[in-house]
């Protein structure tokens, strides 16, 4: 099969918007799970935009970061939640 450079556009443009997507489903669970421990979906909401400005103001613009390179920064900070809950034995006994 043979894919045409606009094809391979088109194709790239659906892989990111697919991305987005599933992006966005992590960020709704990160805010549900908030919800759950008692946080409202403002606080959630205020809390992450005053994060994305501590990150700023720590390593300036992020925006040009590849794919891959957004991928481990966010599975490292999954995995410190993970550590976290794995080492504080929270739902034993639940």
């Amino acid at each position: 099969m043979v894919v045409t450079k606009a094809g391979e556009a088109l194709m790239k443009v659906k892989l990111l918007e697919h991305l987005c997507e599933e992006l966005v489903q992590v960020a709704a669970v990160a805010v549900c799970w908030l919800e759950a421990l008692g946080w409202t979906q403002d606080n959630a909401m205020r809390e992450i935009r005053e994060e994305r400005f501590r990150q700023d103001m720590k390593w300036g613009s992020q925006r040009g970061h590849g794919h891959r390179t957004w991928l481990a920064i966010l599975t490292e900070e999954v995995g410190e939640v993970a550590r976290e809950l794995l080492d504080s034995h929270l739902d034993e006994g639940a």
